[in-house]
């Protein structure tokens, strides 16, 4: 994809100021993930992200946001709440191994605990790129160059 710098200097300056206002929270990085630094979780994220391909006209429809997001009821599900009350002591007795034998990478307890699966989330720069090129994409998937 080949673009003017002043183009990405505007989708830039438009997508922090969309981010800033819509979660109070200053945009610092291309790297500043939606949920994690942004403090944006369950519906905040969804409703954003719809507001945002409404204003900017971005094509969503390739979009899996079960893989990068937690919706409302999984962040707060019983499954979540099942996993931390049976497997908390196992968290603690990780905690103490790797206190005691700083030494060892891994413990035993590291296969015993269990795999939550890890989201993707989005950043600062997907949110650009995507803007950019009218359609759903990822930063590190996508090569941007400046046109001379």
């Amino acid at each position: 994809m080949k673009y003017k710098f002043a183009d990405i200097k505007k989708a830039y300056i438009e997508i922090a100021a969309f981010l800033e206002s819509s979660c109070g929270v200053k945009v610092t990085s291309l790297e500043n993930k939606i949920a994690e630094d942004l403090e944006l979780w369950g519906d905040e994220n969804f409703f954003i992200l719809n507001e945002y391909c409404e204003k900017y006209k971005v094509d969503f429809r390739k979009f899996n946001y079960s893989e990068h997001f937690d919706s409302e009821a999984d962040s707060v599900g019983i499954r979540y709440a099942f996993i931390i009350i049976i497997f908390f002591p196992f968290y603690i007795l990780n905690g103490l191994y790797k206190t005691f034998f700083p030494k060892c990478k891994t413990s035993v307890f590291d296969y015993i605990l269990p795999m939550i699966e890890e989201k993707k989330d989005l950043t600062f720069g997907d949110l650009i790129t995507s803007k950019l090129k009218g359609e759903f994409c990822l930063r590190e998937t996508t090569k941007i160059e400046l046109l001379k």
